[in-house]
């Protein structure tokens, strides 16, 4: 763990007053972070001199302050944490400051809209996130009596009237909001939870360096809400409702066995789109938890890791700390990174394919029992390398027994196995599917090629009075833009597009890329945002959550020439993150099969049913025929 400034409200004041404050929080923030941003330069200049104002009798001075405290797993960071209490009895104080000075509603209860930033999380919400972490998973914060607050100071108390009628009435009451000009309140407040203030600097700096540690007060709220966690999940995930399969519930006890005797053993389960294993990964971890065991969940997907995050915030403030990224290269804080330090019972790993070779032997090393679910044919990108022959090499390196295991059932779409099938054949070769065999899956899932987008969107608004759904596109045509939801660059579906392509021109649309994972996802697919339809997922958003019927625009990197597949031109692929669009030119056959795994995924989100545009004129014919040929 690491922050911007560790010392005391004495301290503090003098820096302020000597006009240092900003010089050394950006050195500290840069030793650690790297380089603050003009904007949280601001913050700490405009708020910490009113945090300060509700501090002003010397009697505060002794209490210890920790500013931009980074979280004992992931990499967010606490605005501000004040400390106080004696050593036989601790106390501290979450507090997330905000320079707001207007905000308005939005459809979710735990997101707000402010100008200039757009979709917010209520800050009572973030700072119990931050009161959780530190009491559930900080060795030292373990040993604190813990209160959160929010200071609003830019924000009139009439605002009031649209940050706390929607929230849930047991957070507010948790983590008060003080607006401007209530520095006196504040000030009451903290004295009466804060005072007397008898620890000393020691005391900071121990905790500021404290390890991630799952405490008992976490293992017993785990057990306690469990349930409501894995129902909170499943409903975002929505695969196959709350329960396990009897294939699924036998999976996990096997596992859970193994971790309970600390068997050296690397499982690898391998499941095809749909067979629920993100949600049978919940259920393990959360299993595995309640029975007092230290376990985490690895992810590669930032998008599917923010979604899921908040689904177990939404269920327990801070249980979201049951999860880490399994490579962070910028400050290698993944558990697949060297420098990282962690050691427990079990790690159970989701969406493996997507993991870095290197990665693997470190994450095997982590705990005696380690779980891998994945599937090859969802790889994405040139460096993802989970496959089966890595995950057998890795295990024989590090001394432990390999055991494969499979997940056979097709949960999500309602076509099942039949529709797989079908899929399958679509995008591999020319042929189709028995006629028996496709009549199993067309008797419950809808499929529909348009010839006009206008056509497609209006199809899938015919569904939102009963149903969630979703527009999907491969990520071509425009690159994306996380700051800009308009930027020309942002736009999927309009004119004029980046690239050039002109088949919106008269369609009146103007669609953007879903971009932002932290303010973005979380609306689009848990707070009924996607039914808008007037913002689209890339394949990175879609993988995880899924909605009754998806709109796919299947765009020009992908397309059917003739009575074969090829990779379509390069120029108008724009998603070289991880160079799928190098691989077009340098490895055309892995880039063809990455592509072929992006349309395998994209056509099974839906669950009911997917609808497809496609921008290619003789792609669009090739599946408007097979379609004919099943009619």
């Amino acid at each position: 763990m690491a922050s911007a400034y560790c010392g005391t409200i004495f301290e503090l004041k003098q820096l302020y007053q000597s006009g240092q404050l900003e010089t050394l929080f950006s050195e500290n923030y840069r030793n650690h972070f790297g380089n603050p941003s003009p904007s949280l330069i601001r913050s700490w200049v405009n708020s910490i001199p009113e945090l300060l104002k509700a501090l002003p009798s010397p009697e505060f001075d002794n209490i210890l302050v920790l500013v931009e405290l980074r979280m004992p797993i992931g990499d967010e960071k606490a605005d501000v944490i004040l400390l106080g209490g004696t050593p036989s009895n601790r106390k501290g104080v979450v507090i997330e400051l905000k320079q707001w000075s207007s905000v308005a509603s939005t459809n979710s209860n735990l997101f707000i809209s402010v100008p200039g930033l757009g979709r917010e999380k209520h800050p009572s919400a973030q700072a119990l996130n931050y009161e959780g972490k530190l009491k559930m998973l900080h060795s030292e914060g373990e040993h604190y009596s813990w209160k959160s607050v929010c200071l609003l100071h830019n924000l009139d108390s009439d605002y009031r009237e649209i940050l706390e009628p929607g929230i849930n009435a047991g957070i507010l009451e948790r983590s008060p909001i003080f607006y401007k000009g209530s520095e006196n309140h504040l000030g009451d407040y903290l004295c009466e939870h804060l005072l007397p203030a008898g620890l000393t600097l020691a005391e900071a700096s121990q905790f500021e360096n404290a390890p991630y540690k799952q405490t008992q007060s976490f293992f017993n709220i785990i057990q306690e809400n469990a349930v409501e966690i894995a129902d909170s999940v499943t409903e975002a995930i929505a695969d196959t409702g709350a329960g396990l399969t009897s294939e699924q519930e036998a999976l996990v006890e096997d596992i859970l066995i193994s971790a309970t005797a600390r068997e050296n053993r690397v499982f690898i389960v391998q499941g095809s789109p749909g067979s629920g294993k993100s949600l049978v990964a919940i259920h393990l971890l959360l299993k595995a938890l309640s029975k007092g065991q230290q376990t985490l969940l690895a992810l590669r997907n930032n998008r599917l890791m923010t979604i899921l995050r908040q689904c177990l915030n939404q269920a327990y403030p801070g249980a979201s700390g049951t999860t880490i990224y399994s490579s962070v290269p910028r400050t290698g804080r993944g558990l697949g990174d060297v420098g990282y330090s962690w050691n427990g019972d079990l790690v159970v790993c989701d969406e493996s394919q997507r993991f870095n070779e290197q990665n693997l032997p470190i994450i095997m090393e982590r705990a005696p029992t380690t779980v891998f679910f994945y599937d090859e044919s969802q790889i994405l990108n040139p460096p993802e390398q989970g496959n089966k022959q890595n995950f057998r090499k890795y295990a024989t390196q590090v001394g432990k027994e390999l055991v494969e295991l499979r997940l056979s059932a097709f949960l999500r779409c309602r076509g099942g196995e039949a529709y797989h099938s079908w899929v399958d054949t679509l995008i591999t070769n020319s042929n189709i599917p028995s006629e028996d065999n496709t009549l199993l899956w067309q008797e419950s899932y809808e499929v529909e090629i348009f010839d006009n987008i206008n056509d497609m969107i209006d199809k899938l608004r015919s569904k939102t009075s009963d149903h969630k759904v979703a527009l999907l596109a491969s990520f071509t045509e425009s690159r994306g833009n996380m700051n800009a939801s308009f930027h020309k660059d942002n736009i999927r579906i309009g004119y004029p597009l980046a690239s050039g392509l002109d088949l919106y021109k008269d369609s009146g649309l103007n669609i953007p890329w879903l971009m932002n994972p932290q303010k973005d996802y979380t609306p689009f697919w848990i707070g009924g945002k996607s039914n808008d339809l007037n913002s689209i997922s890339s394949i990175y958003g879609c993988q995880g959550f899924e909605s009754d019927f998806a709109g796919l625009v299947w765009g020009r990197d992908f397309v059917r020439r003739g009575d074969r597949w090829e990779v379509g031109d390069s120029r108008v692929i724009t998603d070289n993150i991880d160079g799928l669009r190098s691989a077009t030119i340098s490895d055309p056959e892995l880039a063809f099969k990455l592509l072929q795994n992006r349309y395998r995924i994209f056509l099974t989100r839906g669950m009911l049913g997917t609808f497809v545009f496609c921008e290619d004129e003789e792609t669009r014919e090739f599946l408007r025929d097979r379609m004919h040929d099943l009619a």
